[in-house]
């Protein structure tokens, strides 16, 4: 995983899409992600709900490689595409 690559996480059921910003290698040589996400809200009222419920910030700034899918845009924009084609012809 690499700067600008295209990522996907999962956090109770809240899927997540970002681009990598930042990595580091820490001295177990675990590579860690600073990830920019897209759309986020979701993920930010559970976490700031979660915060509120046991008065613990849990949220997670920085990931370790193995919490993130690398996504490739061109392969999903072609599924998304023959799936609404799918629904489309489902509907009819």
């Amino acid at each position: 995983m690499n700067v600008g690559d295209v990522v996907y996480n999962q956090y109770h059921g809240i899927d997540r899409f970002g681009i990598i910003a930042k990595t580091r290698l820490d001295e177990h040589g675990w590579k860690y992600c600073i990830v920019d996400w897209i759309d986020d809200d979701k993920y930010e009222y559970a976490i700031s709900w979660r915060e509120q419920l046991v008065g613990v910030n849990h949220g997670i700034t920085e990931y370790r490689c193995t919490q993130l899918k690398l996504i490739d845009v061109e392969d999903w924009m072609g599924l998304l595409k023959k799936i609404k084609k799918a629904q489309k012809k489902a509907k009819k």
